[in-house]
C-alpha cells in the first residue's frame, strides 16, 4: 500500500511541476495555448509588426545612384537584423568595416569590432559565440546573386567565399567614405 501511494505522490509532484512550468511559460509569452474554454491566457500577447519571413531582400540594380545604394544596404543591414540572435551586431561590424583599410578576414575582426565600437558605442557587439567561417560564407552566398553582372564579376575575382570582405568592398565602391569628414561637414554648412 505504501508503495502505491508514494508512486501517486511522484506522479502528482511531476504533474504539478508540468503545470507549474507551463503557466510560467503563459505568464511570460502572454498566454496562448489551449485551456479548455478556447480562451486566452492571463496575459496579453504583442502581435508582431512584420513577418521576418516576408522580409525579401531586393537585388542591387546595376548602376544604381547613391540614394539607391544607401536604400539597398539598409534594406539588407535590416534584414540580417531579422534572421536572429547569432548575427547580433554583424550589422554593426559591416558598417565599420567601410571606413577599414585593409582585407577584413577572421584575423582582423578584432580591429573591426573596435573601429565598431569607437564610432557606433551603443550598437550591439557580436554574440560571444559567434562563428566568422560560417557567417562569412552565408553572408556571401545571400549577397552574391543580389548584385549585378557587372560588379558580381569584378568581385568574383577575389578568389575567396568571405562575404564580410565583399561587402566592404562593395561599400567602399558604391559610397566611399570621405577622407577628411570634418572638412567636408563644414564645407557642407557653410553652403547652407
Amino acid at each position: 500500500m505504501s508503495t502505491v501511494l508514494q508512486e501517486l505522490q511522484t506522479t502528482a509532484r511531476g504533474l504539478y511541476a508540468e503545470a507549474l512550468q507551463a503557466a510560467q511559460r503563459d505568464a511570460s509569452t502572454g498566454g496562448g495555448g489551449d485551456h479548455g474554454g478556447g480562451g486566452k491566457g492571463t496575459g496579453s500577447r504583442e502581435r508582431q509588426l512584420f513577418d521576418a519571413r516576408d522580409y525579401k531582400i531586393p537585388d542591387l540594380p546595376a548602376a544604381p545612384s547613391m540614394a539607391v545604394f544607401k536604400k539597398w544596404r539598409h534594406d539588407f543591414e535590416l534584414f540580417l537584423e531579422t534572421i536572429g540572435s547569432s548575427w547580433k551586431g554583424v550589422t554593426a561590424v559591416l558598417r565599420a568595416s567601410r571606413l577599414y583599410e585593409q582585407t577584413f578576414e577572421k584575423d582582423q575582426l578584432g580591429e573591426v569590432e573596435a573601429l565598431s565600437a569607437k564610432h557606433e558605442p551603443k550598437a550591439p557587439t557580436l554574440d560571444y559565440s559567434f562563428d566568422f567561417d560560417l557567417k562569412t560564407d552565408a553572408l556571401y552566398k545571400l549577397l552574391m546573386p543580389r548584385l549585378p553582372v557587372a560588379l558580381a564579376t569584378e568581385f568574383r575575382q577575389v578568389g575567396q567565399t568571405n562575404g564580410f570582405e565583399l561587402y566592404r568592398r562593395l561599400v567602399q565602391k558604391l559610397d566611399p567614405p570621405r577622407a577628411d569628414a570634418s572638412f567636408h561637414l563644414s564645407n557642407e554648412i557653410r553652403g547652407l
